[in-house]
């Protein structure tokens, strides 16, 4: 309900066919849109659904730089002849000659290759560590940062801090805003690890 003031269509969103709609439609885009990427035909307006689409999420959705990543990673999806169709729609002008490819050195080509490898392991490798970590990755979010949790959960918080100080007994309010930005002050309540932290500063 907090997004109803969203243009063009968020007057709709508190209606509960729109969130059939929108998910089922979210998982339509989900399974098919790599198919309509990989066809020559369809990919400049499947492109422009990838650019909607990921706009849309990143208006509606605490997701950071998920949604821009994936509009940039889309376009390995174009080969040399989308290139070369934008490049001379943009510039009316005739190709640039081609300048002549140098074949890598075997040691280069070898080192090139591990270095991809353990570029690859990480990325494979790294997602998966919560699951050596005890407790619910949702609640302690240990292991839970760059492990393919998009939009799992969402939480939302309030903390203030009660402080007592022994020698006189005397105990008052700590409201963390005093010394949080606005984008910590908003993340942090529901963060066990932030929680902790934040009184030793």
């Amino acid at each position: 309900l907090e997004h109803t003031g969203f243009p063009l269509i968020g007057r709709w969103f508190d209606q509960p066919w729109m969130a059939l709609l929108l998910s089922w439609g979210g998982a339509l885009y989900d399974l098919t849109i790599p198919f309509w990427l990989l066809w020559h035909r369809t990919r400049p307006l499947a492109y422009l659904a990838v650019i909607g689409f990921h706009v849309m999420t990143a208006l509606l959705f605490p997701i950071g730089m998920f949604p821009w990543i994936m509009i940039g990673c889309t376009l390995v999806f174009f080969d040399e002849r989308d290139y070369r169709t934008l490049g001379g729609m943009l510039r009316h002008a005739q190709e640039a000659p081609r300048s002549s490819v140098t074949i890598p050195e075997p040691q280069v080509s070898r080192l090139i290759g591990v270095i991809l490898a353990c570029f690859f392991a990480v990325q494979l490798v790294l997602p998966l560590r919560h699951w050596f970590y005890p407790g619910d990755v949702t609640w302690n979010e240990e292991g839970f940062r760059f492990a393919w949790n998009v939009m799992l959960v969402e939480k939302t918080g309030h903390a203030t801090f009660f402080v007592r100080d022994p020698a006189s007994g005397r105990t008052w309010d700590v409201y963390p805003a005093a010394y949080l930005t606005t984008q910590q002050e908003n993340r942090w309540p529901f963060n066990p690890t932030c929680c902790w932290s934040l009184p030793t500063i």
